[in-house]
């Protein structure tokens, strides 16, 4: 965490953190890095860049939606994108 960002820091993003395993927090930061959509999805894009299963990177999406930090349209978690939640943790998060 940016300790110049001290006053942006809520105790919600520490204890989200807690709750994600590595790949979701790598997923959640190319979620932040990248922009627009990811090609040809997001589920085939971490798939492919991660080389892991689908079935993991499922698991990995539904944490991260679960935790607030990103959302979907209804039956489609495939293409998820950050909430301000999400935002505002990775910002947090920043060097």
């Amino acid at each position: 965490m940016d300790p110049q960002r001290s006053d942006d820091l809520r105790i919600q993003f520490i204890e989200t953190l807690k709750q994600l395993h590595p790949r979701d927090a790598v997923i959640l930061q190319k979620m932040g890095e990248l922009p627009g959509n990811l090609s040809p999805n997001a589920r085939d894009y971490f798939k492919g860049s991660l080389k892991i299963s689908e079935d993991a990177v499922l698991v990995s999406l539904e944490r991260l939606v679960n935790e607030n930090c990103l959302a979907h349209n209804v039956n489609d978690l495939i293409n998820p994108y950050l909430t301000p939640y999400g935002r505002e943790l990775l910002r947090a998060c920043r060097p």
